[in-house]
C-alpha cells in the first residue's frame, strides 16, 4: 500500500514538473515578442543604421541570433522544467518601463545616439521579462547565458565609448613605447605622436582597435562557455584579452613604422595600412586561443580532477545526509 502511494507521489511529482502546455507558453513568448518588435522599431531601426555605419556597433545584429543558438542548443536543460511566473517577470517589467521612460526623454538631448542605450536596454528586459513570464525563474537561470548575451545589443554610451576609446590609445602608445625602447630605435614620444627618422607617427582614434577588440571579447566569451567549466578561468580568459588587444594594436603600429622609415613610407598609407588589420587580429585570436588552451589544460590537470572529484563526494555525502 505505502509502495502504491510512494508511486503515486513520485507520478504525480514528474507530471507536475512536464510542460503540458508548450504550444501555449511558446505561442505567448511570440506574441510577446512581436509586440516588442513594433513598439521598439524605432531604436531598431537606429541600431541597424548604426551597425552598419560605425565601426564599434557592426557586431549587434548577431548578438540575437547567437542568443537564439545557444537556447536551441541548450534546451533540454533549459525547458526541462518550466512555469509561469508573474511576480518575477512583473519587476523586469517595471525595471524595463523606467528604463524605457528615461531612454525616451534623454533622446531630447542632442547626442549621436540620442537615448538609444537606454531604449535598447529596456527591450532587452522587456524581454527578459518575457521569458521569465512564459518558462519560469528557473528556465531564466538555467540560459543566463543566452539571454544576458542579449545585453550585448545595447550601444555603448557615448561618454563611456570615448573613454575606452581614450584609454586603448595611450595603453597601445605606451606598448608601442616599451616595443620601440626594446627594439633600440631612437624615437621622441610626445603624448600619441611619435618622430622616427623622417617620419612622425600619432596613434589615433582609429589605431585603438575598438571593433577588433570587441570582437575578441565577443570571442572570449564564446569561447569561454563553450570550452572553460571554472568561472574563475572565464574570468581570466576575457581579462586577458585587454593586454592582447593592446599588444595587438601595438605589434600593427611598430610594424608599418619600420617598414616606412626603411623600406617605403607608402606603407603608412598602402593596403597593409587600410586592409591589414585582419592579418594582426587573427595574430590576437590565436595568442588567445593558445590562453585558452592553456586554461582547459589546467582544468583537466590531476590537481583539477581530484579536486573535483572530492567536491563530487561532498555534494554525494550532502544529499546521503538529507535523505537519511
Amino acid at each position: 500500500m505505502d509502495n502504491d502511494k510512494h508511486k503515486g507521489l513520485t507520478l504525480s511529482t514528474t507530471e507536475a514538473s512536464r510542460d503540458d502546455r508548450p504550444l501555449l507558453r511558446f505561442a505567448l513568448f511570440t506574441s510577446l515578442g512581436l509586440t516588442l518588435l513594433g513598439i521598439f522599431w524605432r531604436p531598431l531601426y537606429m541600431l541597424a543604421e548604426l551597425s552598419f555605419r560605425l565601426d564599434p556597433f557592426s557586431h549587434t545584429i548577431l548578438i540575437p541570433l547567437v542568443s537564439a543558438t545557444f537556447l536551441c542548443w541548450q534546451r533540454k536543460n533549459i525547458f526541462a522544467k518550466v512555469k509561469f511566473d508573474l511576480p518575477s517577470s512583473a519587476l523586469l517589467f517595471f525595471i524595463a518601463s523606467v528604463l524605457c521612460w528615461f531612454g525616451s526623454n534623454s533622446a531630447r538631448v542632442p547626442t549621436p545616439w540620442n537615448g538609444l542605450s537606454l531604449s535598447v536596454l529596456s527591450l532587452v528586459v522587456f524581454l527578459v521579462g518575457s521569458f521569465v513570464l512564459c518558462y519560469g525563474f528557473r528556465a531564466a537561470r538555467a540560459s543566463a547565458f543566452p539571454l544576458l548575451f542579449l545585453l550585448l545589443m545595447v550601444p555603448i554610451p557615448e561618454f563611456a565609448l570615448n573613454k575606452i576609446i581614450h584609454c586603448l590609445q595611450y595603453w597601445t602608445a605606451d606598448c608601442v613605447g616599451i616595443i620601440f625602447d626594446v627594439l633600440g630605435i631612437s624615437v621622441h614620444r610626445d603624448g600619441l605622436l611619435f618622430d622616427l627618422p623622417g617620419v612622425s607617427i600619432r596613434v589615433a582614434q582609429e589605431c585603438s582597435g575598438i571593433r577588433s577588440s570587441i570582437a575578441l571579447f565577443i570571442f572570449a566569451l564564446l569561447a569561454a562557455q563553450l570550452s572553460l567549466k571554472s568561472n574563475w578561468r572565464k574570468l581570466i580568459l576575457c581579462v586577458l584579452l585587454v593586454p592582447i588587444a593592446v599588444a595587438k594594436n601595438s605589434v600593427r603600429i611598430v610594424t608599418l613604422s619600420l617598414l616606412a622609415v626603411y623600406v617605403d613610407r607608402g606603407f603608412l598609407s598602402g593596403h597593409l595600412h587600410q586592409e591589414g588589420g585582419v592579418i594582426f587580429f587573427l595574430i590576437g585570436l590565436a595568442v588567445l586561443i593558445g590562453f585558452l588552451r592553456l586554461l582547459e589544460m589546467s582544468e583537466r590537470s590531476p590537481h583539477s580532477g581530484q579536486a573535483l572529484s572530492e567536491k563530487v563526494l561532498e555534494e554525494r555525502a550532502v544529499v546521503s545526509s538529507r535523505m537519511s
